[in-house]
């Protein structure tokens, strides 16, 4: 049986530019209301990782994440990672 996203991102999209904060949103349905962030540079160097709480529960609900750096990044490229770790094996899902 496929597992359902429990976590869709409306922005940033793909290629999108972004400020420093990082304004993100989207919808989620969080094993209680508990995601991860992580803000790599295009080598794949780790620039922020932290968590953050959505509403818990059995529906869905609007996020909105306002994530700051550290400061300016040497390397303008880079990937936003939103997940959370499974509470069956602690692997990152979603």
């Amino acid at each position: 049986m496929q597992k359902l996203n429990t976590l869709i991102v409306r922005s940033p999209i793909a290629n999108d530019i972004v400020d420093d904060p990082i304004q993100i949103s989207g919808i989620a349905i969080a094993f209680e209301g508990t995601f991860q962030t992580r803000v790599r540079d295009q080598n794949g160097n780790i620039l922020k990782e932290l968590f953050f709480t959505a509403a818990g529960g059995t529906a869905w609900r609007n996020l909105q994440i306002t994530l700051s750096l550290d400061g300016v990044p040497s390397i303008p490229a880079g990937t936003l990672e939103l997940f959370e770790f499974s509470a069956e094996n602690g692997q990152e899902v979603n």
